[in-house]
C-alpha cells in the first residue's frame, strides 16, 4: 500500500505538517493556559486587598512572556498563510 503511494505523497512534508500542527494547536494552547495560570497566581498572592498587597512580579513576567509567545505564533501563522 505504501509502496504505490510513495510516488504521490511526500512523507517528509507530511511529518512537517503534523509537527507544526501539533505545535501550533496543542503547543500554543498549553502556553496560553500557562499564561492564564501565571496571571491567576498574581491575584492570589496579593491577598485580594486593593490597598496594596504584595505583588507577584514573577507571575506577571511569566504571563506576559506566555502571551507574547502566543501572539508571535499567531502572527507567524498569519504571515505564513499570506506568503504561500
Amino acid at each position: 500500500m505504501f509502496a504505490s503511494s510513495s510516488s504521490y505523497v511526500t512523507w517528509t512534508a507530511m511529518w512537517e505538517i503534523v509537527v507544526i500542527g501539533l505545535l501550533g494547536g496543542a503547543g500554543l494552547t498549553a502556553v496560553f493556559s500557562a499564561g492564564l495560570v501565571a496571571l491567576s497566581i498574581t491575584r492570589r498572592v496579593g491577598g485580594g486587598s486593593s490597598a496594596g498587597g504584595a505583588r507577584n512580579i514573577a507571575g506577571w513576567v511569566l504571563a506576559t512572556l506566555c502571551f507574547l509567545v502566543v501572539l508571535g505564533g499567531v502572527a507567524y501563522g498569519i504571515s505564513a498563510m499570506f506568503t504561500k
